[in-house]
């Protein structure tokens, strides 16, 4: 698998895309999908204007790990609902406080073919009952987790996990955000 750094170079350096793309001239949607992990290919000349404007070398932009991520699943299996709230237009709708979930990740190439985790969505505010926390909690030991994925793939795989929940969540009850993480392993329940 290869992953983009390109977000974390740019957060470093304090760059904004809408400041690359007007000094170097690369598109947008290049620039975007290269900084969300979600291209399929980057061109030569690209990967040059990006090198020499942000004075780094490829490798520093493309990471390679020969762990491969194959599919990502997420189930919600329990839900807490508060009573119905009013809107100000006199809309009704149910408030969801607490989602459990449960899922798994599968990969490929390795000892370790998967990791089943799971965890909670709780709503933080009543104010936004968009906003929830997520607590997740990944079935390994968390120094099995450390050996096998270094940083730069923990944190490309946890991105992909929290991206799958929340589209899980949106597609059975509605849009979700995130304003806080908590992470716990097998060994720290």
């Amino acid at each position: 698998m290869i992953i983009s750094n390109l977000s974390e170079i740019l957060g470093k350096k304090r760059i904004k895309i809408a400041q690359v793309i007007k000094d170097t001239g690369i598109s947008r949607p290049t620039l975007t999908s290269l900084y969300y992990n979600n291209g399929s290919g980057i061109n030569f000349d690209t990967l040059s204007k990006l090198c020499k404007y942000l004075d780094v070398k490829p490798n520093d932009i493309l990471y390679y790990s020969e762990i491969d991520i194959v599919d990502i699943s997420v189930k919600f299996d329990f839900l807490t609902v508060s009573d119905e709230t009013i809107d100000d237009q006199g809309n009704s709708a149910e408030v969801i406080d607490d989602a459990y979930f449960t899922g798994n990740v599968k990969f490929e190439n390795l000892d370790f073919n998967e990791l089943p985790f799971e965890g909670s969505l709780k709503q933080d505010s009543y104010k936004n009952k968009e906003a929830f926390s997520l607590s997740l909690k990944l079935n390994i030991p968390k120094d099995t987790y450390n050996l096998f994925i270094d940083d730069t793939v923990q944190t490309y795989l946890e991105e992909r996990m929290i991206d799958s929940i929340l589209d899980a969540f949106d597609t059975e009850y509605g849009y979700a955000e995130i304003s806080s993480i908590s992470y716990s392993y097998l060994d720290n329940k």
